[in-house]
């Protein structure tokens, strides 16, 4: 059994669950860390006068992330980012130690990327260095004084139309014609991500209750409802299904031909999506569209926004808050139709403004 320690934290003031070795940063070992519960407060001086270097406490931090279970994709992603402001600032400020690290928004200004790009590192920056104040190692986060403006882009939807025009040039005496059916049906009705939907089993689909077992972004799990027609052709593709691979409860809902799964990191959805609207001679839209096709359409049928994001599975409510703005066409067709100003003509009349008209005489002056 691995040997285990107790870090207390002076910036924290309190001690950290036990961890094993392995998971100490070798700089570390045998200094700052002691065995037992009621030895002394680690000291941020002590972690200075180490000189742990930029790799020691990157790695420190992604074993953080994997003992606080994130998934494999934002651990990538956090390695992604770490790996350009790396080399970035081992070219620029090979001598600046991490403790001291003040640069960040030098390099974010020399970043050729968009707007929103420059966001993702900041926000992964801020976190390694919110981790580093919570060590000892620092005091502050340079990230905090940075402000990056992000323009707030509509999203592309799909319309309800445009989905009926995609369907129609699908061939459902085909699996293939009839398995694309269902995921673009299924992305419509229940607003899912394609990762998510490419995660489903068929033991996750419930069609007799018309309803999907959806697990999203850090593993949560929720339910999320489809209509008749989804269980229609649902019920229908899970016939073929089983004719060709015989029907198991933890086989994956979308297969090819040769019943090799669809993964999201492929292309084939996307291809699919497109040659389908290139055969409807339809512009080009991008398949997330047909989640945000879906909040659009379920905003317009005046559901409310709370529901709307427990369905899209968003942790913030200002995440599905932009939708709304998605309403901007609709809301002045209503104002148009339900104008409380235009109903002042059937009581004043039309008299009543052609008074309020300038005389020919004034027009001329």
């Amino acid at each position: 059994m691995a040997e285990k320690f107790w870090c207390v934290s002076r910036a924290r003031g309190r001690r950290f669950k036990s961890c094993t070795a392995h998971q100490v940063p070798e700089s570390l070992e045998n200094s700052e860390f002691f065995e037992g519960q009621n030895d002394k407060t680690v000291k941020s001086e002590k972690f200075k006068s180490r000189g742990l270097d930029w790799d020691t406490i990157v790695n420190w931090f992604m074993n953080s992330r994997k003992a606080m279970g994130c998934s494999p994709k934002t651990l990538l992603h956090y390695q992604t980012v770490f790996s350009i402001f790396l080399k970035w600032h081992q070219e620029h400020a090979p001598m600046c130690s991490p403790t001291e690290c003040d640069h960040v928004e030098t390099f974010l200004a020399q970043q050729s990327c968009r707007a929103i790009s420059k966001h993702t590192y900041w926000r992964a920056l801020r976190t390694l260095f919110y981790f580093m104040m919570q060590q000892g190692l620092r005091e502050d986060n340079p990230c905090l004084s940075i402000k990056i403006k992000i323009e707030e882009l509509l999203p592309r939807t799909v319309s309800a139309e445009h989905v009926a025009e995609v369907l129609k040039h699908l061939n459902f005496e085909t699996f293939t014609g009839l398995r694309d059916a269902v995921l673009i049906t299924l992305a419509f009705d229940t607003g899912a991500r394609l990762s998510e939907l490419l995660s489903f089993t068929i033991g996750d689909v419930l069609v007799g209750q018309r309803k999907v077992l959806v697990r999203g972004k850090g593993g949560k799990e929720r339910w999320v409802f489809f209509g008749r027609f989804t269980a229609q052709l649902l019920q229908r593709y899970l016939v073929e299904y089983g004719k060709l691979f015989g029907i198991r409860p933890d086989a994956p809902l979308f297969v090819s031909v040769f019943r090799t799964p669809i993964k999201s990191k492929d292309t084939v959805v996307k291809l699919i999506w497109a040659r389908a609207q290139k055969r409807a001679k339809l512009p080009l839209l991008p398949f997330h569209g047909l989640r945000h096709g879906f909040a659009k359409e379920w905003l317009k049928a005046g559901g409310d926004l709370f529901s709307l994001q427990q369905i899209l599975g968003h942790s913030d409510l200002n995440v599905t808050r932009r939708y709304v703005k998605l309403l901007t066409e609709d809301l002045e067709r209503m104002h148009q139709q339900y104008s409380p100003a235009d109903k002042l003509w059937s009581y004043v009349g039309a008299k009543f403004v052609l008074r309020m008209r300038p005389s020919n005489k004034q027009s001329d002056e």
